[in-house]
């Protein structure tokens, strides 16, 4: 990333052979759909837009807002949808569903709720708040704790299985990182 246009980074894509970068576009927070065709990124501005860019061939659209204020997104395993931490108005940030193709988001979470890290089926979302680790439905059933958590623990992201977690915390001051399996 470099700075770029309105407080946008300039967004690049290399392949891992060695190939010079291409520069995408500009933006905030890109996130890679799973098979590398996409980008979802936060375009600063009045409002701030979320924006899909091609990472091949394709003109980058933009995804209606619904007056959101966005600070971290990923996508969803099927590419139709975006896991959104947004607010809006003077509310708390909270975990939304973005549909990509047009549609209202909807939230998941509860205002100050920010839940991250989709399950490979694209059920399940993470938080790690200051007391447990919990797991949030998408289709809303009831969220579930499924272990305490620990001093500046955070989700990281699910195991490929999906049959748990990764998380990581700092230990000390040396920016030692513990990582756990959370099944």
């Amino acid at each position: 990333l470099s700075y770029g246009v309105d407080r946008n980074a300039a967004i690049f894509i290399r392949k891992v052979d060695g190939a010079d970068a291409v520069k995408l576009d500009f933006g905030n927070r890109p996130a890679l759909s799973g098979d590398g065709s996409l980008v979802a990124c936060i375009q600063r501005g009045n409002p701030a837009r979320l924006k899909i860019i091609h990472t091949g061939a394709g003109e980058p659209k933009f995804v209606a807002s619904a007056g959101l204020e966005y600070e971290s997104l990923e996508w969803f395993p099927d590419r139709k949808r975006l896991l959104v931490v947004a607010r809006r108005g003077n509310e708390a940030f909270r975990s939304w569903l973005q549909p990509v193709e047009g549609g209202e988001p909807h939230p998941i979470t509860q205002p100050g709720v920010r839940a991250r890290g989709i399950s490979p089926d694209g059920v399940m979302i993470v938080e790690a708040n200051a007391q447990n680790l919990v797991i949030h439905f998408v289709d809303q059933r009831p969220s579930r704790v499924v272990a305490k958590s620990l001093p500046r623990e955070s989700v990281v992201r699910w195991n490929a299985a999906g049959s748990g977690f990764y998380t990581r915390r700092e230990i000390d001051q040396d920016s030692a990182l513990q990582v756990d399996l959370v099944d």
